[in-house]
């Protein structure tokens, strides 16, 4: 065997194990979310000491999938790639990974999806009227696309997400503090949101919501074509 050929085996060998944990995310192991990560950086590593499974490959030019919305203004607070459901009467409310946006919740609910606020009172329209539109990203573009915006310096990326997960959170290394954007995804509170029911305004909080950002993360992979090509 190659060494070519060990590396694309290799490749899909993350994939299916990709495959694997999103399964089990999707059956009630959000934890597995973590895996994911680990999965994801030896994709996607890229430093002096190592370079992840599609760098060495040469994949770097490969289109992969984004669920991501583009404006072309950058937002002030920006959640672009999970959706927020609230339930009548209830202020904590469930994070979920949209996939390709044809979940179904039952009973009462609200969905806040792909929440976005700008400094102009007129809100830019996306680069697609439709919120599920994929859009294709550079190897590059993607990891270094903002998926969460706290405020404008406070931001995350899909890198920033998948390297404090796995480096900072369980799926190759545990760290004694978190940093503090990655550890605001996971406490109540870590992303405001308020919203008006009926009658009057509530506060509402959600936690955890690293991890269905990792599975959406895990969808858009494996839903690029290009990425499976490139195993062979």
């Amino acid at each position: 065997m190659t060494n070519v050929a060990r590396l694309r085996g290799k490749l899909l060998q993350q994939l299916d194990f990709l495959a694997r944990s999103a399964a089990a995310y999707d059956h009630g192991y959000k934890d597995e979310a973590i895996r994911m990560a680990g999965h994801m950086r030896v994709l996607f590593s890229h430093s002096r000491k190592s370079a992840g499974l599609v760098f060495q490959l040469g994949g770097k030019k490969i289109l992969l999938n984004s669920t991501c919305p583009r404006f072309p203004v950058q937002p002030l607070q920006f959640s672009g790639i999970v959706d927020f459901v609230f339930r009548q009467g209830q202020t904590e409310g469930e994070t979920v990974a949209p996939l390709d946006g044809s979940y179904t919740i039952e009973g009462h609910h609200f969905i806040c999806s792909q929440i976005a606020l700008f400094p102009t009172p007129k809100p830019p329209p996306p680069e697609s009227e439709n919120s599920r539109h994929v859009n294709h990203r550079t190897v590059h573009q993607w990891l270094n696309e903002l998926i969460f915006i706290f405020n404008p310096k406070q931001r995350l990326t899909r890198q920033d997400l998948l390297e404090r997960a796995a480096n900072q959170d369980g799926a190759a290394h545990v760290d004694l503090t978190l940093d503090p954007d990655y550890e605001r995804l996971q406490r109540p509170g870590g992303i405001a949101l308020s919203f008006s029911w009926s009658q009057g305004g509530q506060q509402l909080s959600v936690k955890d919501v690293h991890l269905p950002a990792l599975r959406q993360m895990t969808y858009e992979l494996l839903t690029s074509p290009a990425l499976r090509a490139l195993a062979g």
